[in-house]
């Protein structure tokens, strides 16, 4: 096993039994949802981890979901979740790279892709991501976003060294209207969307401690939670709603 190998098997380890990979709650993608002018018929669900925003939309709609991500053990835990509840008939698990939507069936009614957009960079996204929504279809995704102009030094350098591109609220909104997107709606996911994924985290971090010591992961997410407790007020995660125009 390489040094990257070694370092992802100890990241999964970590997020493994985790709900939530990612700053959300039921209560916001049901908001956002809520925002879709139309009840959709086709979702595509980009970087569903196991699957909590994957639920919601499965019992807000009765759209046929198609929900990708590249962890194993994630689409399994959404399976299971996905089996449970007696939604085969609507709701399937794929193994694929953001980058290789060209695979799938398209047009969609909606992508929805929460907290994941920023991998390839978010203006990208809403320029490659337009192709695969049919006329009138609706891009959702989330992101942290800067909510002050004089953030601390140590909180400047840790974002941009770990989303160089974030950037303010009304900067997104304009590149979204210059990528042809009509605003349909965006909003704060509040301090509890951030709570949802981070207590969480730091108590499985605690709980694995001894064998996290001296890692490079235990390192990383010390650095993330340490950003996360110094955060309040200085950056929040955005949802935003956008229609193809």
């Amino acid at each position: 096993m390489n040094a990257h190998d070694d370092y992802m098997a100890g990241f999964m380890e970590v997020f493994s039994e985790l709900d939530w990979w990612g700053p959300a709650t039921p209560e916001a993608t049901r908001r956002a949802l809520a925002m879709v002018p139309f009840a959709p018929e086709t979702i595509l669900e980009i970087g569903c981890g196991p699957g909590m925003a994957t639920m919601t939309l499965a019992e807000a709609t009765s759209a046929r979901i198609k929900a990708t991500d590249t962890d194993d053990g994630a689409l399994d835990r959404l399976r299971d979740r996905v089996a449970a509840r007696d939604l085969g008939d609507r709701v399937t698990a794929r193994n694929l790279d953001m980058a290789q939507l060209s695979r799938l069936d398209q047009p969609w009614d909606v992508i929805w892709a929460e907290g994941s957009a920023y991998i390839i960079g978010v203006e990208r996204t809403m320029q490659d991501w337009r192709h695969f929504l049919r006329p009138g279809g609706v891009l959702v995704f989330s992101e942290m976003m800067w909510r002050t102009e004089t953030p601390s030094d140590e909180l400047r350098a840790y974002w941009a060294s770990e989303y160089p591109a974030m950037t303010h609220v009304p900067q997104r909104l304009a590149q979204a209207k210059r990528a042809s997107y009509r605003v349909l709606g965006h909003f704060d996911m509040g301090r509890k969307a951030m709570d949802t994924y981070y207590q969480p985290l730091e108590a499985q971090i605690t709980a694995m401690l001894a064998r996290l010591s001296g890692s490079r992961v235990l390192e990383d997410l010390r650095a993330e939670l340490a950003a996360y407790h110094a955060c309040d007020g200085l950056v929040s995660f955005e949802m935003f709603v956008l229609q193809k125009s």
